[in-house]
């Protein structure tokens, strides 16, 4: 377009020459050429109006502007404008197909008309179309690797060329068969015949050029078996005629079948010798014939020269009247006339409703040197009934059944479901079983023991109301001889016993494993029989039992009622629960267990024993009240009560408010707590209460010595005896002694102590202060006995001591001491005589005293 056409229309009033700018296209670009022109590109594929945008100027002002024109609309190739289809490999041979979509895939065409196929061709193969979008492509025999299709895509109107490629992927092809087959050379009836593998592949090639070999060689009448390069057929028995090999030519990958005859020629027959068979069933006997069914071609008389028992058993070279041989599971009477009974004896070996075979092989003789042979079998079937005698039933599958009779009858059972039945005094009968086995109910089988006894399969042996024995294996077993007195044996595994009878008895080896007995009934473990655990069949019973173990550690475990643990020798482990349990001790190393507000529980021990922490026992005491052995008894945190007997005891609540009852020997009382109560009756023996609290003995309880735990400790403990005469001992701190009443012994120790008087005076209350310290001590006079005296500080004037020089009472005078004899005494009414006064104490150490040793309170 030229720049006279862009103006043409336009003037200037002032005639100026004009001038373009501003130029652009609507579709398109619009670019000068230099040469007063203009070359307009519209958009690809655009068709239909343009308009061309400018500006007509003078230099000094401009007029916008445009120009249109239309673009004709022109037919357009298809293009390709996305991503080909891709194929999925083919294989050799085989037919697939290709969709005109797949062919499609990636072209356009710019008016939007719809794309077609046309030429279509494959360089190897053929194509044709299906009729339904589709085509179908058939590749060249034994043809792979690349293939092309090659077709036009067009809109109609123009087209372009186009090709879509796969590959096709090799696969093996059967050898074939493309020459003539070799001709195999005649054999002879009954005799093998050798050929070659080589003459079977004759006229056989492979297209692949694989190496062929023959396989699957067989024949219509014999056997073959192939041995490096050559195949030996074994005709049938007395075969004669036509022999057809049939085979496979493969080359590894792939096969062809294939056949090749041969003939045998006839040869002179033996005897026909047919084989016999007849049944017969467990513990019964059966008679028959061998002969009858056996023929020689030639005439002649077949006798029996020669019988052996195949399966196990006896044989016999020679047949001349009566012949027995003994079978695996019965004996075969024979006679020469071949006839014969068997009888089906042997026990043990059939299971109860099976089939097994004793087969024995017999030798006939045409008497020309002929001979055949065939062989008897007998189908035993196993019986369910026994005999009079010693039956053993073999017992396979699901609930089977079997009934002994007198004899002593063997059960062997693999199932749970299998019943076994024998009346009462029917023999002395066993079980024995691979699986869990329970007893029925009213069969009176004295043993149930595992098959194998060194198995260490799980296994559960139940008995029934009779007194059974049981035997386990190696395994965990579990025993539960049921009802009666029974008999319970377990071997190397963990077993668990059942017990429910006092005369059930356990027999357990020494480190036969870590074993359990689980009791309903009051039980005590043999002697000699290392179970680990005795325990109540179920924890949360009440009933009241008592168990007892034995001379190894046991662990003893009681239910929710009053039980008696009695672990026996070795350190036993006694677990009591709900109930109120008593427990038997006997060595040191026992120990209790008992759970807090679990009954009210008492050890009864024969050693001395401490209770464990944690164990809320309300009461240890001695095994026997009257022994004589000294025995120590300790208790833990808990309020607990002890009980002594009549030998020296040494009795030590530990924590808590312990009531604590010694005997006839001389006892020691451990105290801890204000709240421990010491019960010791008169003429109970030397007694001892030592203590590391503040303590007061109870009244009526004859406690010769109260003292502290420590004599060196420091600690502040006050002692108050009772009504008898008792022995106080304090520490080497600051201690209160208060005998009471009765003749005391007063011993503070060091430390400043305090010796109270407080109990009513009298010629039998009299104490001795063993060990008086001026300045350190300090003599405490009750107001309420000492009424005379102010309280406070005792007055100097209310003080004497008539060992001095001189001495006066007077009317002041109470407290009156004689530091030559330690004697201190008070004079009540003050009467002026020391004749009238009472004595209520001895300083033994004769210290001399003044007032200001004394307190009034």
């Amino acid at each position: 377009m030229t720049t006279a056409e862009l103006l043409q229309g336009f003037a200037d009033p002032e005639g100026t020459t004009l001038v373009l700018s501003g130029l652009s296209v609507d579709h398109g670009t619009i670019v000068s050429d230099g040469e007063g022109g203009y070359t307009v590109t519209p958009t690809a594929d655009y068709n239909g109006p343009i308009t061309i945008s400018y500006s007509v100027g003078d230099g000094t002002a401009s007029t916008p502007a445009t120009l249109t024109t239309t673009l004709e609309a022109v037919n357009d190739a298809p293009r390709l404008t996305g991503t080909r289809a891709t194929l999925a490999a083919g294989t050799e041979d085989t037919v697939f197909t290709v969709s005109a979509a797949e062919l499609l895939q990636g072209f356009a065409d710019p008016e939007g008309t719809t794309l077609v196929l046309s030429g279509l061709s494959v360089d190897h193969g053929t194509i044709v179309s299906d009729g339904a979008g589709g085509y179908t492509v058939t590749p060249a025999a034994d043809y792979n690797g690349p293939l092309v299709i090659s077709y036009s895509v067009g809109d109609g109107a123009t087209s372009i060329p186009a090709t879509l490629s796969t590959t096709l992927t090799a696969v093996n092809d059967a050898p074939r068969l493309t020459g003539t087959q070799a001709t195999l050379a005649a054999g002879r009836e009954d005799a093998a015949y050798t050929g070659r593998l080589s003459d079977l592949l004759k006229g056989f090639t492979d297209i692949d050029s694989e190496t062929l070999a023959v396989t699957n060689l067989r024949a219509d009448h014999g056997t073959v078996t192939i041995t490096g390069g050559t195949f030996t057929l074994t005709p049938a028995a007395d075969y004669n005629g036509l022999v057809t090999l049939s085979y496979d030519v493969g080359d590894g990958t792939a096969v062809t079948a294939a056949t090749r005859a041969l003939t045998l020629a006839s040869v002179n027959d033996a005897p026909v010798v047919t084989d016999d068979v007849i049944e017969v069933v467990q513990r019964s006997s059966v008679a028959s014939g061998v002969l009858g069914n056996d023929i020689d071609s030639d005439g002649g008389i077949l006798t029996i020269t020669a019988i052996r028992a195949v399966t196990a058993g006896t044989a016999k070279t020679a047949v001349d009247g009566t012949t027995v041989i003994a079978g695996r599971y019965g004996t075969l009477t024979l006679q020469g006339d071949g006839s014969y009974t068997y009888e089906a004896n042997t026990e043990g070996r059939v299971a109860v409703g099976a089939s097994v075979v004793d087969d024995f092989l017999y030798t006939l003789s045409d008497g020309q040197g002929a001979t055949g042979s065939a062989h008897l079998r007998v189908t035993v079937t196993g019986s369910n009934q026994g005999d009079a005698g010693d039956n053993i039933f073999l017992l396979t599958g699901p609930g089977t059944r079997a009934s002994g009779y007198d004899g002593d009858d063997t059960y062997i059972v693999d199932n749970a479901g299998d019943r076994v039945f024998e009346a009462a005094s029917g023999g002395s009968d066993t079980v024995m079983t691979s699986v869990s086995y329970t007893l029925a109910a009213g069969q009176e089988i004295e043993t149930l023991r595992t098959t194998s006894g060194v198995g260490t399969t799980a296994i559960k042996l139940t008995g029934n109301e009779f007194a059974n024995k049981l035997v386990g294996n190696d395994g965990d077993n579990v025993l539960n001889g049921g009802k009666g007195a029974d008999l319970l044996y377990g071997k190397a595994g963990n077993d668990t016993y059942i017990v429910d009878d006092a005369g059930d008895r356990v027999f357990e080896a020494v480190s036969g494993g870590s074993d359990t007995v689980m009791t309903s009934v009051s039980y005590t473990l043999a002697a000699g029989q290392e179970i680990e655990t005795l325990r109540m069949t179920s924890d949360a019973g009440t009933v009241a039992i008592q168990l007892t173990g034995n001379e190894f550690a046991n662990k003893l475990v009681g239910n929710d009622g009053d039980n008696v643990l009695n672990g026996g020798k070795g350190a036993d482990q006694l677990y009591g629960s709900a109930g109120d349990d008593t427990y038997i001790v006997d060595d040191t190393g026992d120990r209790v267990v008992e759970a807090a507000d679990g009954g009210t529980d008492t050890v009864r021990t024969s050693v001395s024993y401490t209770l464990l922490a944690g164990q809320e026992i309300e009461t240890l005491r001695t095994t026997s009240d009257a022994g004589t052995t000294a025995i120590q008894l300790t208790g833990n945190e808990f309020a607990n009560k002890l009980v002594g007997n009549d030998g020296d005891n040494v009795l030590n609540g530990g924590g808590g408010a312990d009531q604590l009852y010694g005997g006839a020997g001389n006892d020691t009382y451990i105290v801890d707590d204000a709240g421990d109560r010491v019960l010791e009756a008169a003429d109970g023996g030397i007694d001892t209460v030592k203590t590391s609290v503040t303590y007061t003995l109870l009244a009526g309880q004859e406690v010769e010595t109260l003292r502290t735990t420590s004599d060196t400790g420091t600690a502040a403990i006050d002692l108050t005896g009772n009504a008898s005469a008792n022995k106080l001992v304090g520490n080497d701190g600051a201690n209160v002694l208060n005998g009471g009443a009765g003749a005391d012994v007063l011993n503070g120790r060091d430390g400043s102590d305090t010796f109270v008087f407080s109990s009513n005076l009298g010629s039998a209350n009299v104490d001795r202060l063993a060990d008086f310290s001026v300045p350190e001590d300090t003599i405490q006079l009750a107001r309420a006995v000492f009424s005379a005296l102010a309280t406070g500080q005792l007055a100097e004037a209310a003080f004497k001591d008539l060992g001095n020089a001189g001495a006066v009472v007077d009317a002041t005078d109470r407290i009156l001491y004689n530091h030559k004899t330690g004697a201190l005494s008070y004079d009540a009414d003050g009467n002026g005589t020391a004749s009238t006064a009472v004595q209520f104490a001895v300083i033994g150490t004769k210290e001399t005293l003044t007032h200001l040793d004394f307190l009034v309170a």
